[in-house]
């Protein structure tokens, strides 16, 4: 019998005979005699709802509406994942970044001196540097660390001697109130900012305000560097300041003149912040070389450098927590798609006889997948819809709930524009495969609603398949993933493969496993084994669906619960680092057995390591002749003993290993250094010279000039 149908009319009356297949679906009339009807038209349309052929699609939304409920949800939970993890990436990216502002500002150049705050160099470089018509704006900055102690306004008695010795150190900032603003934000939570008017005032960092419970209108004693003399300021209003470590000085801003005065520093500053008008990459690098060579020219004695350099530094360190955030995107939407695919392939398994009744009646192949589509498309697009606000509001409560490490609500646009993609993605792929199975469903399977046993062919195919990205993956895990940018790509692309690996062998896995498990279970539960076995042994790609579902939302939080652990892991205290540091400006002049002896009177120390650390010129060149002591930078020289402070401190090494460097560092002659200093100065363990690299680094000491090295790690 021929079909043809024609959707969304009703056939009109001929008085021939008319059909009907199913309580929803009636077949129009036929054109001709009862006795030679060879062909008639189909009208699909339901007593009731149905009036088109392409409202079954649609229907199945209200005869499973737990399963409808259980796709939409799945949807929208993947979506509101990466949307929630992508936008808390985006907060903390934001607060970090606005952290290392604070310090870095927004200069494209920073001129400081080579010792940094402990030394200055002449302010006359202000007016050099702001004469280049390549500058915008110049900004002197200059940081005293000094003694300095609060004192409330009721407690202060004029005349009375503090001592200076027992008072704790703080960066006194003198700043330039009409540049300062282009390049660093102050924002005051209390009180006022400084003004021109204003001499001996000051603004103070809050925390440190909270510590000694002073604010505005109190007063702050600062002390010169010899602790001789000493000036009251008022404090006139508090600041908010990000600390990087908590052993750092609390901050205290002034008016450049008024610290100058105080400590005796006319005519000298810190460091010098420039903006230029042009902050591209060229003429970045254009600018910097230039205010170089007049600064060299000039014997400033001061150190250039880029400010780009130091904000990619923070972007690297950042890499880490990218990572683990887009893996778990991967993850989350992995678990969405394969929720997804179950719960089709369920439904359409349920549906064999209603599919193969359609194809009786002259349904094509082709319409079948149109109704799967029709089916999930909708549920897609309202779930993406859904997961879109829960992710922004899932990173709102993110935010109250600890927004010292997560900072800010910021919205991650690209975020959000990866979470539609992926999702709109992933509900195509979840319907495309159920939509496959659909058009090969014949006519013979209306009477025969049992789930059909597996051909061989494509359990096979997938498999080999599975091994063939099994072997992509190993590659990429063996040759592409480093400590370079590319690391999160190659990552994420590594874990989707594994997850598509383990997604191609389950169905093989499950109709080799699947016979015994069902007879085992059947007698377990005292079902027929014959009925277990069509639900679960010949339906393999719905049981591998479901498999896989189950294996990719515990994989996820079995990730979370691992890397929750690897970071505390890493970082428990005093395992990895001391619990304390004895620091003193001065040489403590104890021999190792002389140390141990005091350390013995105090109980609960586990063991102790000497250390003396000099600010030195490591590997540097000389600004100027060869008898000259002004070098480009200066950099942390540690003299240990390498057993008691290796057992005390784990370095992780990128070049060399631990048993390696203790021999070589016990004979002398030899240093460790970090993989900061081994980038940017070109060495390594073994020299390369194609690449530039030595393996060998001098030391300037000040009385016994330079002295070389050899690397025993990085």
């Amino acid at each position: 019998m021929n079909g043809r149908r024609r959707a969304g009319q009703d056939t009109p009356a001929t008085g021939g005979r008319r059909y009907a297949f199913g309580p929803d679906i009636h077949i129009g009339e036929c054109r001709q005699p009862a006795e030679s009807c060879t062909a008639f038209e189909i009208s699909l349309e339901s007593k009731s709802l149905i009036r088109h052929w392409w409202q079954l699609g649609v229907r199945n939304w209200h005869v499973k509406r737990v399963r409808t409920l259980g796709a939409l949800l799945a949807i929208a939970l993947g979506v509101g994942a990466v949307v929630w993890v992508t936008c808390c990436y985006e907060s903390v990216r934001e607060t970090v970044m606005g952290w290392a502002s604070g310090y870095v500002g927004r200069s494209h150049i920073n001129i400081e001196s080579p010792f940094g705050k402990f030394s200055q160099f002449a302010q006359r470089r202000v007016a050099e540097v702001a004469d280049l018509p390549e500058v915008k704006s110049v900004t002197p900055l200059l940081v005293e660390r000094l003694r300095g102690k609060a004192v409330r306004r009721a407690d202060f008695v004029e005349g009375t001697k503090y001592d200076p010795w027992s008072s704790p150190e703080i960066d006194f900032t003198g700043i330039d109130l009409d540049s300062e603003p282009l390049v660093r934000d102050h924002p005051i939570v209390a009180g006022r900012g400084l003004t021109a008017a204003d001499h001996y005032a000051v603004v103070l960092e809050a925390s440190y305000a909270r510590e000694e419970g002073v604010g505005p209108g109190d007063y702050l004693i600062i002390w010169n560097e010899s602790g001789d003399t000493h000036q009251k300021l008022e404090i006139v209003g508090l600041t908010e300041r990000r600390r990087i470590a908590r052993f750092q000085p609390p901050l205290a801003l002034l008016r450049l003149p008024v610290l100058q005065q105080i400590d005796n520093k006319y005519g000298f500053i810190t460091s010098l912040d420039v903006v230029l008008h042009d902050g591209g990459r060229t003429a970045l690098a254009q600018a910097t070389a230039k205010i170089r060579r007049i600064t060299l020219a000039n014997n400033a004695g001061a150190h250039v450098r880029s400010a780009e350099a130091r904000l990619k530094q923070v972007e690297l360190a950042q890499q880490q927590q990218e990572v683990v955030l887009a893996l778990l995107s991967c993850v989350a939407m992995l678990t969405a798609l394969f929720i997804i695919l179950s719960t089709l392939s369920m439904g359409m398994l349920e549906r064999i006889s209603q599919l193969g009744l359609l194809r009786c009646v002259g349904v094509t192949a082709s319409q079948l997948a149109g109704l799967v589509y029709l089916e999930v498309l909708p549920l897609g697009l309202l779930g993406i819809a859904l997961g879109i606000p829960l992710g922004l509001g899932l990173t709102g409560l993110t935010v109250k709930a600890v927004p010292e490490y997560v900072g800010r609500f910021a919205i991650s646009w690209d975020g959000i524009g990866l979470a539609a993609i992926a999702g709109f993605a992933t509900t195509l792929i979840a319907a495309t495969l159920p939509a496959m199975a659909a058009i090969s469903v014949s006519p013979l399977e209306a009477s025969r609603p049992r789930a059909r046993r597996p051909r061989r062919a494509p359990l096979i195919a997938a498999t080999l398949l599975g091994v063939g990205l099994l072997v992509a993956q190993v590659a990429i895990m063996a040759f592409k993933i480093g400590r370079n940018f590319e690391f999160v790509r190659w990552s994420a692309a590594s874990v989707v493969l594994l997850y598509c690996v383990y997604a191609l062998a389950a169905p093989l896995m499950v109709w080799l496993l699947g016979s015994p498990a069902v007879l085992l279970i059947a007698r377990l539960v005292g079902v027929r084994a014959r009925l277990l076995q069509d639900q679960v042994g010949h339906a393999v790609w719905r049981s591998a669906g479901i498999v896989c579902g189950l294996m990719v939302g515990l994989s996820l939080i079995v990730a979370l619960v691992v890397l929750n652990r690897s970071f505390r892991a890493g970082w428990q205290f005093p395992k990895q680092f001391p619990e304390a540091y004895i620091w003193s400006y001065e040489q403590f002049g104890l021999t190792p057995e002389e140390a141990a002896r005091r350390i013995e009177q105090f109980a609960g120390v586990k063991n102790f390591a000497l250390a003396n650390a000099l600010n030195m010129a490591v590997e540097e060149r000389q600004m100027q002749g060869p008898r000259a002591q002004i070098f480009h930078s200066a950099t942390w020289f540690l003299g240990c003993d390498p057993d008691t402070f290796l057992d005390m401190v784990k370095f992780e090494f990128i070049e060399g290993d631990e048993e390696t460097a203790r021999e070589l560092l016990r004979q002398g002659g030899h240093v460790l250094v970090s993989i900061d200093f081994a980038r940017s100065r070109h060495k390594g363990l073994v020299p390369d010279e194609a690449r530039g690299i030595s393996n060998t680094v001098r030391v300037w000491f000040s009385d016994l000039g330079a002295r070389t090295f050899k690397i025993a790690g990085v």
